[in-house]
């Protein structure tokens, strides 16, 4: 990279991360907070951090510079636009926001065919407290490794930690009462009953036999009045064709793959990091006396109801009050509620738009600032984009130069939470 170290005021390092790790270490026992401006050995500094004989002034800082600024085209006078960055960066962080709590001790439900849902289920069950849910039937093991049931999910609702899954039982044969003795199997006259333990009713002539050898266990009901089921569980693995939850972000914890093999291999892999306690901001900021939603009884406004992606907002009437509630379990941080919202009752908050106002001051004045020091006259352009979504521009231009230019010189990353959280108050601002 063609960078000016005279002309950023910092000193410069070739391998940091290698030959010159000592001058880190040496930082790190200074009084000075630190920003190291390169993200890709951030777990070696963060380790070297935490072995380092006294704790550091205030938490270790990164920025990129190279994907955006420094593998590019315009290196040599991206001098302004990297003063810029590490001017970002070396900014106070926004005031904390209340966390949302999420527990999860593992309780894995897999809904979907058998033939789909039982080989992960036998998969996973080592590791998970694993359920299956079979839509359609598929072949059951003989041991009863874990609980299994069949029928078509009424409904599905929830998030990380506590998902509710109510489902009607359709078959006569109750496959978690059922012992896979083969008892109903033998004695079936029409086979009706197969190695998936449910009883094709298309073949079955209503002789019963089988009700007979199962009256010990009781697992057999034709006249079965009592269908619906219900339990809850921390995990979803949904692997059915067409997934009951349709919204565009669904909740956190629940995975929806489809048929691809390789889909549903990465789901697992992610279900197995799902066990514990975690947090999340809360991205909201709910004002209700402001709120425009409804008086004596009616609604007066919807909007951030209808645009929410998540199902998050729900309306709320009492003594003819109108107020929305919203479940921050379910909230992903998108934003668009703030942004639709026309008393300003619902604010984004993370962070704050007035946060975010004095980042962006700071990013022009320095530009503006270090383009005059060099009598570079350009105007800035300032690129809002979701975190981590512009390091791979760089990275392509840095490989295939003659394909791709990169971010030029004048235009300035500002990576944002989610694009649908930016309104007219930060836009005009």
């Amino acid at each position: 990279m063609s960078l000016d170290s005279k002309a950023l005021g910092v000193t410069m390092h070739t391998s940091l991360c290698r030959q010159e790790i000592g001058s880190v270490i040496k930082a790190f026992d200074e009084s000075d907070s630190i920003v190291i401006a390169c993200t890709q050995e951030r777990a070696l500094f963060g380790e070297l951090a935490e072995q380092s004989e006294k704790p550091l002034v205030a938490p270790l800082r990164f920025v990129n510079i190279r994907e955006v600024a420094g593998w590019t085209q315009e290196a040599k006078s991206s001098t302004p636009k990297i003063a810029a960055l590490l001017a970002l960066a070396d900014m106070p962080e926004a005031e904390p926001v209340p966390a949302v709590n999420y527990e999860s001790q593992g309780r894995l439900l897999i809904v979907g065919p058998g033939d789909q849902a039982l080989p992960w289920a036998e998969k996973l069950s080592d590791f998970l407290d694993v359920s299956v849910l079979c839509t359609e039937p598929g072949a059951l093991s003989i041991a009863r490794n874990f609980p299994s049931y069949t029928g078509e999910v009424v409904k599905l609702d929830g998030y990380l930690g506590k998902f509710s899954v109510d489902w009607n039982l359709q078959n006569p044969i109750d496959p978690e009462m059922c012992t896979r003795c083969g008892a109903c199997v033998e004695v079936c006259p029409e086979g009706a009953i197969d190695e998936a333990f449910q009883i094709d009713l298309n073949k079955c002539k209503s002789h019963r036999a089988c009700v007979v050898a199962c009256a010990s266990i009781g697992a057999i009901n034709f006249d079965r009045v009592e269908r619906q089921r219900n339990a809850e569980f921390d995990l979803i693995m949904d692997l059915r064709a067409d997934p009951k939850m349709r919204m565009s972000q669904t909740p956190q914890g629940y995975f929806a793959p489809g048929k691809d093999p390789l889909e549903q291999a990465l789901v697992a892999n992610q279900l197995l990091g799902l066990v514990g306690e975690f947090e999340k901001p809360k991205y909201f900021a709910y004002a209700e006396k402001i709120c425009a939603h409804g008086r004596n009884g009616k609604v007066g406004c919807s909007a951030c109801i209808d645009v929410c992606s998540t199902g998050a907002i729900s309306s709320l009437f009492k003594n003819g009050q109108g107020t929305v509630e919203v479940n921050p379990n379910l909230c992903m941080g998108c934003g668009a509620c703030s942004t639709v919202c026309p008393s300003g009752a619902m604010r984004y908050n993370y962070p704050s738009v007035s946060h975010q106002g004095k980042e962006i001051k700071t990013l022009a004045n320095v530009f503006a600032a270090e383009s005059a020091k060099i009598k570079q006259v350009q105007a800035l352009a300032l690129l809002l984009h979701t975190l981590k979504a512009v390091d791979s521009l760089g990275r392509l231009a840095h490989l295939r130069p003659k394909q791709f230019e990169a971010l030029p010189s004048f235009v300035l990353p500002y990576g944002i939470e989610h694009i649908a959280s930016t309104g007219l108050d930060l836009w005009l601002g």
